[in-house]
Order: C-alpha cells, then structure tokens, then sequence
C-alpha cells in the first residue's frame, strides 16, 4: 500500500511458495500437478500459529482451486484484511487421508 507517497510493507502471512512441479507431484505423489508447495514458514508468523509447515501443499484457498503460486497469490491478493481464509492442504505425514483445512485471518 501507498500511504502520502511512503510505501508501506504489505503484511504477510510468513510462507514462502513454489509453484508444483512435474517431479515435485511425482515425489509426493500429488496424482496431479496443482497448487503450492510451502518452502518456509516465518517464525513467529500467522502462518506458523495456524500450523502451516514447511512441506504442505496448498491445494485450496477458501475452495478454489490453486494452480500456482501466482494463482495463488492473486487469491490473495482479492482477500482483504481482517478476513478469514481456508487452505486445504495435503501433508505427506497424514498418510492415507493427507488432505487437512487450516483456517486463519489475513493480517
């Protein structure tokens, strides 16, 4: 955001994503090549407080289909402050049913 010409730093929801490969889907058997891969997870963020981990994959957001990081980020972007979002993730460790929702608010 702008504010009087300082540019303010947008909050963040502390992840860094890549967009799913065709050999990131093969080693986590996805079956298919969507969503995001969470990278990192900022300490002491929102996203660490509502149990994202480095790993998951964000299939989701608020149940739409994420196709990729920009995807994903544009999603985002149309999210306003202050208002609930859901991710469905797979997480390898949950192994047979891997799919999980986490739910947090947009800083």
């Amino acid at each position: 955001p702008d504010v009087a010409g300082v540019q303010l730093p947008r909050p963040s929801l502390g992840i860094r994503i890549e967009s799913i490969t065709p050999l990131i889907a093969r080693e986590r058997n996805l079956g298919s090549i969507r969503g995001c891969l969470v990278v990192q997870v900022e300490p002491g963020s929102i996203a660490e407080d509502a149990e994202l981990r480095s790993g998951d994959v964000i299939e989701e957001i608020n149940r739409r289909t994420v196709m990729g990081n920009t995807a994903l980020k544009r999603e985002l972007s149309q999210i306003g402050s202050g208002q609930p979002i859901v991710f469905q993730v797979h997480r390898q460790s949950l192994e047979p049913v891997p799919r999980i929702f986490i739910s947090l608010t947009k800083p």
